[in-house]
């Protein structure tokens, strides 16, 4: 087992104890082979994981539920409040799994799927992919399908609207599939994420040169828009709160309103983060970072391979960590998880901890290949 200790910075201890004695401690670690390119949290602390070929659940204290081989790689994952599990493949697949894992049902996309969300209940599922289609699933069943544009770069199921990203555009829609609003940008609006007062969109040109960060309103209203002059690489909202993170040099976390509740230097290239609460989760290279509403730095650890999942829990209470390697002779992620508060002691479950390929097996190594070469486009399709 590894024994990794987390401590808060002294400057927070010395002039923070509040935010201080709530700094997380280390609680557990899963680790397996390949790699997760999405991960996801609900309110009851389960995680969701689109990891390779497979679709993964854990559940709050870090057991694998079920693992189970999906239809091409897992590119997307959603987790409903019920544990019902989506899965969206770069072969075209959207599949839902319940919370023992018996796949439930699946349907074939019209191309690559790009993002998948759910409704806390499990009920209602989108999807969006890469020949510019949205689709829209009632207990299992199509109830619609709709083709908005070339591709489609984001979904997101808010109450009974959903915010898409399409092409240079966002695009508001209701349940029945009718087009609310329609607004087009100078670059590709690669995520498109609801909330009670608009719309929050990250847009990036195709050579990724400069990034724009704003808020429209549902009826299509432009609200406000923070230009930067480098890649922003990830976007995250909690309803209220807007996190942005990439190659600026710093962590903001915008109000609804656009202005800046914080602004903290970080200095690596941030692949992902997420916050709630006014709590900010960040990752990137080997470093994960977390702040606290007040803009005070809580944790700030750096990991041995890549960070490159990020994630908070809505009630901010856990955050969860992915971190790993990845070539054609090997490849392995692990998932940390650390608490805000509680006595949990800290314990590690794993499929393969020490996975080394023996003599490189030739299926193996195609396996591999084609894994690593799906996470460069992923990689791609996500900047």
């Amino acid at each position: 087992m590894r024994l990794r200790v987390f401590i808060p910075p002294l400057l927070v201890l010395l002039l923070l104890p509040a935010y201080a004695s709530a700094g997380p401690s280390w609680t557990w670690s899963y680790t397996d082979q390949c790699i997760v390119f999405d991960m996801a949290l609900n309110e009851d602390g389960h995680i969701g994981l689109a990891f390779g070929y497979y679709a993964e659940l854990l559940s709050p204290n870090g057991h694998l539920v079920f693992k189970k081989p999906t239809r091409g790689i897992a590119y997307t994952v959603a987790l409903s409040r019920s544990d019902d599990l989506v899965i969206g493949t770069e072969g075209d697949w959207i599949q839902y799994f319940n919370a023992s894992g018996s796949l439930l049902w699946e349907y074939k996309a019209r191309g690559a799927v790009t993002k998948v969300d759910v409704s806390k209940d499990g009920k209602t599922v989108v999807a969006g992919d890469s020949s510019g289609y949205v689709y829209l699933f009632r207990d299992g069943k199509l109830a619609w399908r709709r083709k908005v544009g070339n591709y489609t770069w984001s979904v997101d199921l808010y109450g009974n609207r959903i915010a898409v990203g399409v092409d240079d555009s966002v695009k508001a829609l209701d349940l029945s599939g009718k087009v609310l609003s329609s607004d087009s940008f100078a670059g590709y609006v690669r995520q498109a994420i609801g909330s009670g007062g608009g719309i929050f969109l990250r847009i990036v040109p195709k050579d990724g040169s400069w990034s724009d960060v704003g808020m429209v309103s549902w009826t299509g209203k432009k609200l406000w828009m923070k230009h930067f002059n480098g890649l922003v690489r990830y976007i995250d909202s909690d309803g209220e709160n807007v996190a942005v993170g990439g190659d600026i040099g710093s962590l903001i976390l915008f109000s609804s309103n656009g202005s800046v509740v914080y602004r903290v230097p970080f200095l690596v290239s941030t692949l992902e983060v997420s916050t709630a609460r006014g709590y900010l989760l960040a990752g990137g290279a080997k470093q994960a970072i977390f702040i606290a509403p007040n803009g005070s730095v809580l944790w700030d650890t750096r990991f041995n391979w890549s960070v490159k999942n990020v994630r908070i829990a809505r009630d901010a209470s856990f955050l969860a960590v992915g971190y790993g390697y990845h070539s054609l002779e090997n490849c392995q992620e692990t998932i940390d998880v650390l608490r805000l508060s509680g006595t949990v002691e800290p314990t590690e479950t794993s499929e393969a901890p020490s996975y080394r390929l023996p003599g490189l097996p030739l299926v193996t190594a195609i396996g591999a290949g084609l894994v690593v070469v799906g996470y460069l486009l992923w990689r791609e399709f996500r900047e």
